[in-house]
């Protein structure tokens, strides 16, 4: 869309987007994301976080400067966003959002844990890294876009409940199912390559590579662990070369190579996006 600025007597064709700084595109790109994912976005001057479940306040002061964005979800502070121009370094800015989210003033509705909001965000608009306050050894991760409110409420309801266990994808890879005592109906190398990967996620190692033969079950395989991952929240992003008919290996009464039962299938498809 072009400006309607005129130039001697009619109208330049300069983009709007060129009159904007590198730090003002990431801003504009970010309340786009934002508000993608349900989130209400404000000034601070004229912010009103009972507006909707979640509200997203842009430069809101703490004890420690003013934040980029601060997250409220049902009224309370849950989390910050420091936004960065493009081609910024975000692992070098962590250090800053994790200032802004133990800065919180002690006289507003916040939720904190350990004394700091427990949600922190970097973005530049094309790139958003996530840490949650929640995991067993909080860590930032790279993810797609930000978080709906719906999810960090459930996140949170769940910590509160104090359900048995942390909420949340990286604590939800301590508690991955365990392979069945007889796990006759798997080749070796697919009980192998299970257990290793179920290893490799606990160890905080987001990403693997199974490599297998043909005719060592890889057409099986992707499925077999995504069921799994599946239940317990954790990664199930899982790609096969080859295509196969689905295995539900876990499930008791499933034999190789065996399409899963219904309920396995509904898991897969019904899955919600974790913090």
């Amino acid at each position: 869309m072009a400006a309607g600025v005129r130039v001697g007597g009619r109208e330049s064709g300069v983009a709007v987007s060129e009159y904007l700084s590198p730090e003002q595109l990431a801003r504009r790109d970010i309340d786009e994301q934002l508000e993608a994912c349900g989130w209400v976005v404000q000034d601070y001057k004229t912010a009103a976080v009972a507006a909707a479940l979640g509200v997203a306040v842009r430069e809101v002061q703490t004890t420690a400067g003013r934040a980029g964005y601060v997250l409220y979800v049902d009224r309370q502070a849950v989390g910050v966003i420091e936004a960065k121009k493009a081609g910024m370094t975000l692992t070098g800015v962590e250090p800053q959002t994790r200032k802004y989210q133990a800065a919180y003033p002690e006289d507003r509705p916040a939720v904190e844990i350990e004394g700091a909001l427990p949600f922190g965000y970097e973005s530049t608009g094309t790139e958003t890294r996530f840490t949650s306050g929640l995991d067993p050894v909080p860590a930032s991760r790279r993810v797609f876009t930000f978080h709906r409110p719906e999810t960090l409420a459930r996140g949170l309801a769940d910590h509160a409940e104090g359900k048995g266990r942390e909420p949340g994808l990286r604590a939800g890879v301590m508690h991955l199912p365990g392979l069945d005592a007889d796990a006759g109906h798997l080749w070796p190398a697919q009980e192998e390559a299970i257990r290793n990967l179920e290893q490799s996620f606990r160890d905080n190692r987001p990403r693997a590579l199974i490599q297998m033969a043909t005719g060592s079950g890889r057409r099986s395989q992707p499925p077999t662990s995504a069921i799994a991952c599946c239940d317990t929240q954790a990664p199930s992003g899982f790609s096969s070369s080859s295509t196969g008919r689905i295995s539900a290996a876990r499930h008791s009464g499933s034999s190789r190579g065996s399409p899963p039962p219904t309920t396995a299938v509904s898991s897969l498809s019904s899955t919600t996006s974790a913090i």
